[in-house]
């Protein structure tokens, strides 16, 4: 039977070591003790990969229509007066 390190596993699954890890903790990964290390058999790699996803879902990103509604810019806009205020043509 073969099996395969955490860090094998980690690395085929693009995951870090401490996830498999937290996988065999929780009891969703089995695996077994082999001389010190930790080894997990093809057979459970292959059932837990069968039910989990391969990305993990993450919520949908903001629309634009959920932004807050920011008022438009227009030439009649109090700011225009702040406008050339800091400006001198005169040298110092």
């Amino acid at each position: 039977m073969n099996f395969f390190t955490v860090n094998q596993l980690a690395t085929r699954w693009h995951v870090h070591p401490i996830t498999i890890r937290r996988y065999i903790r929780e009891g969703k990964l089995k695996a077994k003790k082999i001389g010190g290390s930790i080894r997990i058999s093809k057979k459970a790699a292959q059932d837990m990969a069968n039910t989990i996803s391969p990305f993990p879902r993450r919520s949908a990103p903001p629309h634009l229509s959920h932004r807050p509604h920011r008022r438009a810019f227009s030439d009649t806009d109090p700011l225009w007066r702040f406008k050339g205020l800091g400006f001198s043509q005169e040298a110092i």
